[in-house]
């Protein structure tokens, strides 16, 4: 049998009630099924919004076996991709991102694991138009056939004005980046992220 944990739950129930839905950023690291399984706990809805290739493949990860019910938002690249996400905001729910490969979207070039690397700013952009509180949270596996899913406490970001938006952006993503190192140098075998991630 499995053991579970969750650490920081109650920085989750505390964003949901604000009432104004959560963007809950996590990456390609640990296991999204066990994620999802603890995230059932809260009964809110959930949104997961990816680009069309992956959401296949999430889609069919999660719900194999799982009892978690999920909305799937498909992003495409185009200015229209914040709708839905705003919309499922507006209504209290939860949105999840993987928050660690670009796409080629907007990104910020930031110092990650002895180089820099693309990150994506788009959640931090919706958190900051939305006024939706930002989690970020991680499960991964430990010793002894435990799950620990690790929830860190909500950010509120603000809509920058345009002078201040590429640098502001940019931490965003640099705090992200940072916390998603320490992690992968805890954990370096539970990275799942296959493609040439430091390329320019």
């Amino acid at each position: 049998t499995f053991k579970f944990s969750f650490d920081g739950e109650q920085h989750l129930r505390d964003a949901l009630a604000e009432g104004r839905g959560i963007v809950l950023l996590t990456a390609h690291l640990g296991n999204w099924e066990v994620g999802g399984q603890l995230l059932n706990r809260v009964k809110v809805p959930v949104n997961v919004a990816g680009f069309d290739k992956e959401v296949a493949n999430v889609r069919a990860l999660l719900s194999e076996n799982s009892q978690a019910k999920f909305n799937y938002i498909k992003l495409d690249g185009s200015p229209t991709d914040v709708l839905p996400i705003l919309a499922a905001l507006r209504r209290g729910e939860i949105v999840a991102m993987l928050a660690d490969r670009s796409y080629n979207g907007p990104a910020a070039r930031v110092p990650f694991l002895d180089g820099h690397a693309n990150f994506p700013v788009g959640p931090y952009l919706v958190a900051g138009l939305s006024g939706a509180p930002l989690l970020q949270v991680f499960g991964v596996r430990e010793r002894g056939r435990h799950y620990r899913f690790v929830g860190f406490p909500p950010e509120h970001l603000t809509a920058p004005e345009r002078a201040d938006r590429t640098e502001y952006l940019r931490d965003c993503a640099a705090r992200y980046a940072a916390r998603l190192e320490t992690l992968v140098r805890q954990y370096p075998f539970q990275w799942y992220n296959f493609y040439p991630f430091w390329e320019s």
